[in-house]
């Protein structure tokens, strides 16, 4: 009896501590949105992750827990879903209970989402990262973007990444120069055929010579390109080198076009290059009767052109090398020797003129002292002769006096380059704090 009495007190007496301490036992956490598949941070299928964090965010948990959705909208980015990223991003944008704002990891997540293809997130994480003063502004995350745009099709990403990436002709954002890179973004952006800016600026990061990987040939071409699409800088670019290759119709063809561009230095290039090209013009049909007379035979006739009608030392040196080559200097009147040894004190054509002089004995031969043929003695020589002065040249045939003026450096078209691209990328972007400005 006494042992039952026992047993039962001790039975009450367990009972009433279970009972006591239940309350105070810590419980596990029940997960009220858990789906198969999906638990808690641990995520094993993107599909249970997915409806997990849609019906937490469809219960209002933003305005209960956003840390916790925040965490929920992670997992299911971490599959590269861009309308979780992009979620992610904005409840760190704007944090709420339990989540302080960070801008740094919301313009993470936005560029996540933008790089599986939200272009709204996009224009997001660049406005981001591009904010002056800030722990997020990164330039170089920057610059990556605006090329993986570049690489899906959008011309003014191509244009916009390739000026920050060339280092905006002014190495405002030293340490992520990459020419290569930025060329092949501007052909890119130019070769969609919208981004008109983006040809210009593959002109001047070919054309400029003090860049490395310059290319003339590239250069040029897309000078073309600029100049037929309304360009002045370019066409002036075109007139310089078809100047410098003598090639004065086209040059004052481009010039013309610069300057009806509105571009004062076209007009006098095109002046210029239009007079040149009409000397040689003249110069080239007075050159064809001269010539005639050389391959007819008439040698004196072709020397007497030379020397009294175009007063040209070329012509004349070109006349006798040819008539000394066919051993024909007996045609040549005396009088067209005197004249080729004043014109000519020394060289191949002075003693194809004086051979033939000791040839015919012409009795001047010395007599004006060992320095006969030196340009004032050959002279005295011709007044003894005929009794009057020699004929004089009048330079070159090819000459001219036309020195064009020099086309805008390449300090000057990068300025000038700036300039458009601040107006582009400052005044009509819808992207605040561009770094381009």
């Amino acid at each position: 009896m006494r042992n039952t009495l026992i047993l039962g007190l001790l039975s009450a007496v367990l009972a009433a501590f279970v009972a006591f301490a239940s309350p105070s036992l810590a419980q596990p956490e029940v997960d009220e949105f858990a789906v198969p598949g999906c638990l808690d941070s641990v995520n094993y299928n993107y599909d249970a992750c997915q409806t997990r964090a849609r019906n937490m965010a469809a219960s209002g948990m933003e305005q209960r827990d956003a840390a916790r959705l925040a965490e929920a909208w992670r997992i299911v980015c971490s599959f590269k879903d861009r309308e979780s990223c992009a979620e992610a991003a904005r409840l760190y944008a704007n944090g709420g209970p339990g989540l302080e704002p960070d801008p740094r990891i919301a313009a993470n997540f936005y560029a996540r989402a933008c790089e599986f293809r939200d272009k709204e997130a996009c224009g997001k994480a660049l406005d981001w990262f591009s904010r002056p003063g800030a722990n997020n502004r990164d330039i170089r995350r920057m610059a990556y973007l605006y090329s993986d745009q570049c690489t899906q099709g959008t011309a003014s990403a191509c244009e916009t990444g390739a000026f920050i990436v060339s280092d905006g002709f002014g190495n405002r954002f030293s340490g992520i120069s990459d020419l290569e890179l930025s060329r092949k973004m501007a052909e890119t952006g130019c070769a969609t055929g919208r981004s008109p800016n983006s040809c210009l600026l593959a002109e001047m990061l070919y054309g400029d010579g003090s860049l490395e990987g310059a290319n003339k040939a590239q250069a040029l071409r897309y000078a073309r390109m600029n100049c037929d699409g309304g360009e002045d800088a370019s066409c002036l670019r075109l007139g310089v080198d078809a100047q410098q290759s003598a090639n004065w119709g086209e040059a004052a063809a481009f010039y013309a076009k610069a300057c009806n561009l509105g571009s004062g230095v076209g007009c006098k290039h095109a002046a210029e290059a239009e007079r040149m090209r009409a000397y040689l013009a003249q110069q080239q049909a007075v050159k064809a009767g001269f010539l005639k007379a050389l391959e007819s035979g008439d040698y004196a006739a072709a020397t007497h052109a030379a020397i009294y009608e175009y007063k040209s030392k070329d012509y004349l040196a070109e006349a006798i090398r040819y008539i000394a080559g066919k051993g024909r200097m007996g045609y040549l009147p005396t009088e067209h020797l005197y004249v080729t040894a004043l014109w000519f004190p020394s060289g191949d054509v002075n003693a194809a003129a004086n051979t033939e002089m000791r040839k015919r004995g012409t009795g001047l031969e010395g007599t004006f002292g060992t320095g006969t043929n030196n340009p004032g003695q050959a002279a005295a020589r011709w007044q003894s002769a005929y009794g009057r002065s020699a004929s004089s040249y009048g330079g070159s045939s090819s000459g001219g006096s036309f020195t064009p003026s020099p086309m805008p450096s390449a300090s000057e078209i990068a300025s000038q380059t700036r300039k458009k691209y601040h107006h582009v990328n400052c005044v009509m972007s819808r992207i605040p704090n561009n770094p381009n400005c």
